[in-house]
């Protein structure tokens, strides 16, 4: 045990993995809270709130997970990373499982009740995903940013648009035929 953990603390994936982690720990955190009011029969107020929550934080981890993967999954090279290989793929399933089981737990509750199934997901745009990305790949404090004057002007106007509506956001929650459902047969990690 110890020299796994070892071995992971030594993987330049190691400090993305511990987000991946946090974020996984406030969702099970969360979901056990959900479940444990449904049980005590709260406050609809009460059980909204902490759905809703719980929304956000599966939402969040399952976002990084997925960018984690795309990550791990680009720094491959050839059979000479078969170890760590191995050791992603593992996290990769263990946290896409606890995600599936609050995701799944959500749908079945939200069909008991009469309400839609899908559950809304922040969409991030582009910009959102490139930054993620370059964080999870450890390269963040390593390459400055270079901003076009056509992106800066972007930046501008966005800017702009958020102080004339504050706590608004660009990003839609709305999830579109596009987005996918994380089950592990979706993960391909160990399929390759």
């Amino acid at each position: 045990m110890a020299a796994n953990f070892d071995r992971w603390e030594k993987d330049p994936f190691f400090s993305a993995a511990e987000e991946v982690q946090e974020s996984a720990d406030r969702m099970e955190s969360t979901y056990r809270t959900w479940i444990h009011e449904k049980k005590l029969a709260s406050t609809n107020c009460d059980l909204n709130e902490i759905r809703r929550d719980l929304q956000t934080a599966l939402g969040t981890a399952k976002w990084q997970l997925e960018e984690f993967e795309r990550a791990v999954k680009s720094s491959y090279v050839d059979s000479l990373a078969e170890d760590a290989r191995t050791r992603h793929c593992q996290f990769i399933d263990a946290i896409g499982s606890q995600i599936a089981t609050a995701e799944n737990s959500l749908k079945e509750t939200s069909g008991e009740e009469g309400k839609t199934t899908s559950l809304p997901w922040v969409r991030l745009d582009q910009g959102e995903r490139d930054e993620l990305a370059v964080f999870l790949s450890g390269f963040g404090g390593l390459n400055p940013v270079i901003v076009s004057s056509k992106d800066k002007g972007e930046l501008d106007s966005q800017a702009s648009r958020e102080e004339a509506m504050p706590g608004c956001s660009s990003n839609s929650t709305e999830e579109t035929k596009e987005d996918r459902l994380w089950t592990q047969e979706d993960s391909k990690c160990c399929g390759d």
